[in-house]
């Protein structure tokens, strides 16, 4: 099932700035493929290693749950998402939370959150008055947060 979300400040892909983003949920394959190419043989101080970026596997994953972008067909080639890249640091916080890949990884950085939210109030109770956000990395470009309730 592919989900259409509005991008209030548009992304450009090429010459043309477009207003809405159509996602499919991620397949096996794209999971599969996206991972692996991410991964590059290395030579390290121990030998040759198969090295992976985990923001790379991210962003070669997103590309191909990409139905549409407007009217410009998916995936993105990597070009594209290179233009589209740049068009990422200036989209706003809203429009990229909206991204299902974003949404999940704020989801669960809330449950990660609540669950040290909790051990801490057990161990220093009400004495840090902390305010607590979850926060995803989109690369080492972008970051989106958003406060956790009552915290």
């Amino acid at each position: 099932m592919a989900n259409i979300f509005p991008l209030r400040k548009g992304l450009k892909v090429g010459d043309t700035i477009h207003k809405e983003c159509e996602i499919r949920e991620a397949a096996g394959a794209d999971i599969i493929d996206g991972s692996t190419e991410a991964e590059e043989l290395r030579l390290t101080p121990g030998g040759w290693a198969l090295v992976s970026s985990p923001a790379l596997a991210e962003m070669h994953i997103l590309r191909r749950q990409i139905v549409r972008i407007g009217d410009h067909e998916g995936p993105l080639t990597l070009a594209e998402l290179k233009t589209s890249g740049e068009a990422l640091k200036s989209a706003t916080r809203e429009d990229l939370a909206r991204l299902p890949p974003v949404a999940e990884a704020l989801d669960r950085a809330e449950t990660q959150l609540q669950a040290y939210r909790q051990s801490l109030d057990r161990r220093y109770g009400s004495a840090l008055e902390l305010r607590a956000w979850a926060v995803v990395a989109l690369g080492l470009e972008r970051l989106v947060a958003r406060p956790l309730e009552n915290g």
